[in-house]
């Protein structure tokens, strides 16, 4: 008798749990197929139950691999289901982690309805704070963490505007010396105000810098809405969408998301999408880096792929628009300079969050030529997040001595 070498055991060993794991999935929707009821049974490790049909909703609970559910009905596309565990506990689960001998296009199409949480009453006047140390100095930074770069330092006492903080806490987003925005750790800034009642700003898109335009500050409400100002639905609560979602679906993942005329940030804004909002898309352009989604008014625009999350495969959406090439600023602020290379001068500055449009490249892909507040330049490519085929883009030769 020959010997089993070790990867012919390892083989025959995932064989047999293979055949054990499929026996121990079948066995439960065999027999609820007997008793007449429609079941699937969860593949994944643990899975969250939620209150409505995305991952935008909120988790009432989870359930373990092998745990049978109860199909009580569904989404418009099948994506997500309406399901009881055997606990009681009864909401939504994705159906990519369920197994079921059941066709989900026999369960009923299900609608939900979720009470979005009311905002606290806040002060209609901006919150203040002083910097509360000499020695180090309070620093200002183009983000929420030690590891970014330094604006400016504020002198002891120095009184500044509190327009947000990072999810935790510890780091406030606020506007200095009239016409600046930046982040100070909370620990080194003196207030009497309840920090936790200011907005959840994500540090890697608000607006900082210093000497900053009327406009640049005006968007900076996109991300820290005034204190006492109307919230937009998905700002510190759960968006409820206004008629059920049909067809391929995403949720908004940034805190405000310019909706446009077209696959462009060249083209006008329509309106405004918030986080954790729902909607459907209906097409792409040809890159699939602008999709086009409905807006609760029945109307269509154009939003980023980059702030979506997909519900479904957003790659079968039919092609509406050719491509524009456009790549996103990932630094506070970004030098567009007039030659590809550090030492040519700065022709315009574009901050953390805008977009630009690539019109071109060095050989080596390093350096881009775009089109940046209605100039032609050159940004470093470190610094700019596309999902263009950057090979596609025209070359442009540099000299000998750029490099």
């Amino acid at each position: 008798m020959k010997r089993l070498t070790a990867s012919a055991r390892e083989r025959r060993l995932g064989i047999v749990l293979l055949i054990v794991l499929l026996v121990s999935l079948a066995a439960p929707l065999a027999l609820a197929s007997a008793q007449g009821q429609p079941v699937a049974v969860v593949t994944a490790a643990r899975l969250n139950i939620r209150s409505g049909p995305g991952p935008a909703f909120p988790s009432l609970g989870t359930v373990g691999r092998g745990e049978v559910l109860t199909l009580l009905g569904r989404n418009s596309n099948s994506s997500w289901a309406y399901v009881r565990a055997v606990s009681g506990l009864t909401g939504w689960a994705t159906t990519y982690y369920l197994e079921t001998t059941a066709q989900y296009s026999s369960l009923p199409v299900v609608t939900t309805q979720v009470t979005v949480p009311q905002q606290p009453t806040q002060p209609s006047t901006p919150p203040t704070g002083t910097a509360s140390t000499q020695y180090p100095p309070v620093r200002v930074n183009t983000a929420a963490g030690d590891e970014h770069g330094i604006i400016t330092y504020l002198e002891f006492g120095e009184t500044v505007q509190l327009r947000g903080r990072n999810g935790e806490g510890t780091w406030l987003y606020i506007q200095f010396r009239s016409n600046g925005l930046g982040w100070s750790q909370a620990s080194r800034i003196n207030t009497s105000f309840n920090i936790s009642s200011l907005p959840v700003v994500n540090h890697l898109e608000a607006p900082v810098g210093e000497n900053l335009t009327a406009n640049i500050l005006a968007s900076a409400n996109q991300f820290a809405p005034p204190i006492g100002a109307a919230q937009p639905p998905g700002q510190g609560g759960l968006f409820v969408p206004q008629q059920p979602v049909t067809g391929p679906a995403a949720v908004v993942n940034t805190p405000v998301l310019n909706a446009r005329s077209g696959p462009g940030p060249g083209y006008d804004i329509i309106t405004k999408l918030y986080q954790g909002q729902i909607v459907t898309v209906a097409g792409r352009d040809s890159a699939g880096a602008w999709v086009q989604v409905g807006l609760p008014n029945g109307l269509l625009a154009w939003v980023s792929s980059l702030y979506l999350t997909p519900l479904g495969d957003l790659t079968r959406l039919p092609v509406e628009a050719r491509y524009e090439a456009v790549g996103l600023v990932t630094t506070g602020a970004l030098n567009v300079r007039s030659g590809p290379g550090p030492w040519y001068p700065r022709v315009t500055v574009v901050y953390q969050g805008e977009m630009v449009t690539l019109i071109g490249r060095i050989p080596s892909s390093t350096w881009y030529k775009v089109i940046a507040n209605g100039q032609e330049g050159w940004v470093d490519a470190q610094f700019i997040r596309t999902n263009y085929p950057v090979q596609d883009l025209p070359v442009f030769r540099a000299s000998a001595g750029d490099f």
